[in-house]
């Protein structure tokens, strides 16, 4: 029998119902909250108000906690200073109290435009580096650092290996961050069994959790973790942009604005992964999961660069921002968005 891990669940129970997922969810924010009074208070507060309003269900439930916990913070901001997250805190403190939290989508003429408040504390950082190789040069143990094993939502073996999920900081969906041996972390560089794990797993959580998205973005491909994983996502209120039928990659005539394969197997995925690798391209993927059937959108793309920041979500056509205003109603820029980041040259056929 497998020692209990702290923090987490060593069966798949938590899956096996979007009910008892969003109960193990849930407890993982109240106990991000009920770490206050630790070092990394103020840091606990904000990653679990990021994540209630992913859901609003729960964030009902916790509404009463969150005002609570947030109004015993702010007696205590004054010793605090020197921790990085006050000013985060008080600016989001400044949004509850004005009302403004809430995620909001626009569709505009297919494409989708997320609204996330809170992403404007996020920083570039290594998305915004100039990046011209596919490999990272060094594996970096961030969950593995200090604070992390708080954030653990789940741990346990999930396709044949063991993976732990973790809450996102800046999230935009419902979900979080899967990583396998957080003791001995990876590359984010895919391997072709990863191929073969996240179809594989994709296939047992969609038995039981309904639509299951997993996001990835390559090395250089507005990647912001170089530490192995993927985006792990439920209940999106719309496909995305990329799965409509119209599209050339999904039978259809019309050219989708960045260049995107489509693969429906994992045979086909790794055939695809082969050609990326061998000819050192970047990439970002979304694979969307199913019972009997999935898919892979491929993105190949230019590197990322500080005007080349898209990750999976916008080549997948939602756009994650913290403010509508930049973005007009007007399709035409959304797609010149994508296509910044095509490539060059002619694609090549894996």
């Amino acid at each position: 029998m497998k020692e209990k891990v702290e923090s987490g669940y060593q069966n798949l129970e938590v899956f096996s119902s979007q009910e008892n997922f969003l109960a193990a969810f849930s407890e993982g924010l109240k106990r991000l909250l009920n770490e206050k009074e630790s070092r990394q208070g103020f840091n606990f507060f904000n990653i679990a108000l990021a994540n209630a309003c992913q859901n609003q269900q729960i964030f009902q439930n916790l509404r009463p906690e969150l005002a609570k916990v947030s109004q015993e913070l702010i007696w205590v901001v004054d010793g605090n200073r020197q921790d990085p997250e006050v000013e985060m805190f008080l600016r989001i403190y400044e949004m509850i109290e004005r009302g403004g939290l809430n995620a909001r989508i626009k569709k505009t003429n297919g494409w989708l435009v997320r609204e996330e408040p809170l992403r404007q504390f996020k920083k570039p950082h290594a998305a915004a580096k100039e990046i011209k190789s596919i490999y990272p040069p060094s594996t970096e143990n961030f969950f593995g650092r200090p604070g992390m094993r708080e954030q653990l939502i789940w741990r346990g073996d999930l396709g044949g290996r063991e993976i732990c999920l973790f809450f996102n900081k800046f999230p935009f969906y419902y979900g979080g961050l899967l990583t396998d041996d957080i003791k001995t972390p990876h590359l984010q560089l895919l391997e072709p069994a990863d191929v073969e794990w996240y179809w594989q797993a994709g296939r047992i959580l969609s038995e039981t959790m309904g639509e299951v998205y997993f996001g990835y973005n390559g090395y250089g491909a507005s990647c912001s973790i170089p530490t192995w994983h993927f985006h792990l996502l439920f209940q999106r209120e719309e496909p995305y942009p990329v799965e409509q039928e119209k599209w050339q990659h999904n039978g259809g005539s019309e050219p989708y604005p960045v260049g995107c394969y489509c693969t429906r197997n994992a045979e086909e995925s790794k055939a695809c992964l082969k050609w990326l690798r061998e000819n050192n391209i970047p990439h970002n993927l979304i694979h969307k999961a199913g019972k009997n059937k999935g898919k892979d959108f491929w993105f190949p793309r230019q590197f990322q660069d500080p005007l080349r920041r898209q990750a999976f979500s916008e080549l997948g056509g939602e756009i994650i921002t913290s403010h509508f205003e930049p973005w007009h109603e007007q399709a035409e820029e959304i797609e010149a968005f994508l296509a910044n980041v095509s490539l060059t040259s002619p694609f090549l056929i894996y």
